[in-house]
């Protein structure tokens, strides 16, 4: 999640949506 905070213009909301569906994803 923090790559994606460093990145302009990504709203909030935006962000976590990505944290929430990588958290799905497989870690490998």
């Amino acid at each position: 999640g923090q790559a994606a905070e460093r990145l302009p213009g990504t709203p909030v909301l935006e962000i976590k949506k990505l944290d929430a569906v990588l958290q799905y994803l497989p870690s490998d």
